[in-house]
């Protein structure tokens, strides 16, 4: 929380926790006091990723991964198929439960849509899920 403004306050409702990238933005207000206006969240999942210093491989990780739901969400399904891709190559070089379990947010953002590169995500992401079984909550 940010004495200066207040509690983050979630945009969207939906069944994921208000911590979530997916779906809640940081409050109007928060963007509003840093000066910038709001936009969707796949802009600042890219902006996170160009600034985020080296060394935070699992962070990034998770940063893709909020960028391929983001972009999904947005129905932007092939960008977010290419995102998802290489979040997906990365994900496979961590060894993490928290970037296992974020994974269930790339298949959840990705259940609408019935192409063949979202299919090759979509088996990709159970594979490594698969792999990696995890009791972390997504």
């Amino acid at each position: 929380m940010n004495p200066r403004i207040g509690p983050l306050v979630s945009c969207r409702p939906g069944p994921w926790p208000s911590s979530s990238p997916r779906g809640c933005a940081p409050a109007n207000k928060y963007l509003a006091a840093l000066g910038r206006p709001h936009g969707p969240a796949s802009v600042y999942f890219h902006d996170a990723l160009e600034l985020r210093a080296p060394g935070f491989d699992r962070v990034r990780v998770m940063d893709r991964v909020g960028l391929a739901a983001a972009l999904f969400d947005e129905g932007e399904v092939e960008q977010a198929a290419t995102a998802a891709r290489q979040a997906l190559d990365d994900a496979a070089r961590i060894d993490s439960a928290l970037v296992a379990s974020r994974l269930n947010t790339l298949l959840d953002a990705a259940r609408p849509y019935r192409t063949p590169s979202v299919e090759e995500v979509r088996g990709r992401a159970r594979d490594l899920t698969a792999a990696r079984p995890t009791t972390v909550a997504a």
